[in-house]
Order: C-alpha cells, then structure tokens, then sequence
C-alpha cells in the first residue's frame, strides 16, 4: 500500500460475483431525505451512497444555515472534505444528484421553508434519520429539542409522503445505558413526552446545567496571570474536566448488546451485496485498518489534503512525523505505566483483602 496515496483499499469491493445488487436495485431512480448529512456518520453514509449507488435519482441533504457561507456554498466546501475524493473519481456527476434545504432540527416544522417542505413531501422515498446531539453535558432543553422534538416533526412530515418506501432512525449504543444489557427492541421512555415538556417548562436553563468545580483550575489561571503569561490553564482544564465528567460513566462500566437482527441481516444479503456493503466485523482486518489509520494522522490532523494535487509530500510528512512519533511512543508508554499501577492496586487491595477474611 502506498502510504502516501489518499485511497485507500480497505474499502476495495472486488467483482467476484455476477449477482445483481438488491441494494444497488433499491436505490435506483430513488429520492432520499437525509438529516445530519454533515456529521461523523452522515458524511460516510452520503458518500457511500453517492459512490455506490450511482444510479439513485436525488438526495436532498438538510443543512443550518450560516453567517459565513450561504447552504449552496456549504455544499461545495462540504464536498471538498478528502473523504469524497474517491467518490467523485468514481461518480463524477454526483452534483446534479444532490439538493441542498435549508433547515434545523431544533425548530417548528425541521425549519424548512413551505417551498422546500413540500417538494420534499411529494418526492422523497425514504428518509435517513442520522441527525442528533450526542454530546453527554448537552443542554437537556436543547437535546430535547433536537432529538426529540426534531423527530417528532420529521414522523409527522413523513406521513404526508405518499411514496415513501422506508423511514431508517440512527440511533446511539447507549441511548438505554442505564441497563447492562441492551436488546435490539423499543424500550418504554422513563418520561413521557408530555412530562418531559413539563419539566423543561418549570425549569430554568441554570437549573438544568450541572454546576463544575474549577478551584483547581482557577488557582493554576491566577498563577498564569500572575506571571503575565497567556491564560490557557483554565481552558485546558474546564475541557478536559469536562471530558472527564461525561465520559467516565461510560469508561467504568460495562454494557452487553444483543445483535441477532444484525447478523441475520447480513446472512440476507446475497453475495454481491456483502463485496459492497460488508459489515461483518468477524472478517475485519485490524492490521490494514491500522494502517491506514497510521496514514490519516497526516491527510486529516496534519492538514495535508490542502495540497494543491490532493497529495501529500513525503518530506513534509516525515518532518512532521517526525515531531509525533516520539509523542505517541509516550503516550503509549503512560498508557502502560498506568495499566501497570491500576494492576498492582487491584492486586494489593485484592491480597489485603484476602489476608483480613483469613
């Protein structure tokens, strides 16, 4: 593999069969409606889309609008992202199949003008859902808002679509986290929708947020300051602390999922569909995608698809590899350590333990 080459070919679908693609056939001529469009998940499933499903008729993508750029000139920087540049080699009209609405989740009716929700109403055949804040400490008004409230409007929009084959809703792994084990089925929401209303009304925005301790942070600024030195201190420390807060939940425990419906989905699918939508994680090769991964730090991180030819120059990449490597073997190394430490911890206080029951 080229290291330095931005395609990559872990996502190489090899012809080996002469079936027809059921998936490939769905799409064909199909109208889609995609909200989040513009995020982690939304980006790849546009893109897989576009590359190989060539022949679907039109996707309409919901953006927010901007105070810089207007929603067309977002769709064209939007598109410049390195992700797409294979796609576009492959499917170089792919342009005249997208249609850029202007819209927001948060708001009445997905905020979209009576113009584009009603071309929208007649034409779409099926909805991808991939819109939502995931952020942990978001404002629960606002997450309210968002993913509820904004799939509320969006069921009640697709009820109107005569022609719709297919509504698909992307949700979390951890939306039902407060059980160990999370089945592939519809849970009952601890509060209504109703309640929930009512709990956003009778709260204030302050009351909702989660009040941080910053002492330490605080002490380490104040030194800053004191030593008129640029305040980045607190910053640092407000986002780790922050990071700290809300992921740590999810970091000390541990969850089980079930996934019969998804191994049995791609026991349905017939042979040329599994060489273009593989999802099966038993035959993933790690070491490839390390690889690539390897190579990713320089096009997405180090900036490097800004060349003008798309093509990152090894000496740059070197020099600035030069610079990270011995970060990451460190990191690594405290990683390590730490392990190290935690292991003896468990096993004193395990031993100590033992030795007081005796």
């Amino acid at each position: 593999m080229d290291l330095f080459n931005v395609r990559d070919y872990l996502d190489e679908a090899r012809k080996e069969s002469n079936e027809e693609s059921e998936i490939q056939r769905f799409y064909a001529n199909k109208t889609i409606f995609i909200t989040g469009a513009s995020g982690f998940v939304g980006t790849l499933v546009l893109e897989k889309l576009l590359r190989t499903c060539k022949d679907l008729h039109k996707v309409y993508v919901l953006f927010r609008s901007s105070r810089q750029k207007n929603i067309h000139e977002r769709l064209v920087a939007y598109f410049n992202d390195p992700v797409f540049y294979r796609m576009k080699t492959e499917n170089p009209t792919y342009f005249t199949q997208v249609t850029c609405v202007q819209g927001d989740l948060s708001l009445d009716q997905l905020g979209l003008s009576a113009e584009d929700r009603q071309v929208i109403v007649d034409n779409t055949q099926v909805i991808l859902h991939v819109a939502a804040t995931v952020k942990f400490n978001e404002q629960l008004a606002d997450a309210y808002n968002i993913n509820v409230k904004g799939t509320k409007s969006l069921i009640h929009m697709a009820e109107h679509m005569k022609q719709l084959h297919s509504f698909v809703y992307v949700s979390t792994a951890y939306s039902n986290c407060d059980s160990k084990h999370i089945e592939e089925k519809f849970y009952d929401p601890v509060f209504s929708d109703e309640e929930t209303v009512t709990v956003l009304q009778h709260s204030q925005r302050d009351e909702q947020a989660i009040i941080l301790p910053h002492i330490l942070g605080l002490f380490f600024s104040m030194a800053e300051r004191y030593l008129n030195r640029e305040p980045m201190i607190m910053k640092i420390y407000r986002k780790l602390f922050f990071l700290y807060k809300t992921v740590r939940y999810f970091v000390f425990n541990d969850w089980s999922f079930t996934n019969d419906n998804t191994k049995s989905l791609l026991l349905q699918l017939n042979t040329r569909d599994r060489e273009l939508f593989d999802f099966n994680m038993a035959s993933f090769d790690w070491h490839n995608y390390y690889s690539v991964l390897y190579r990713s730090s320089g096009v997405y991180i180090l900036k490097a698809y800004t060349n003008k030819d798309n093509y990152y120059p090894k000496e740059m990449y070197k020099r600035k590899m030069k610079y990270i490597e011995p970060i990451d073997r460190a990191i690594i190394w405290i990683f390590w350590l730490a392990a190290v430490c935690l292991s003896y911890n468990v096993f004193r206080v395990t031993f100590l333990s033992l030795i007081s029951y005796l």
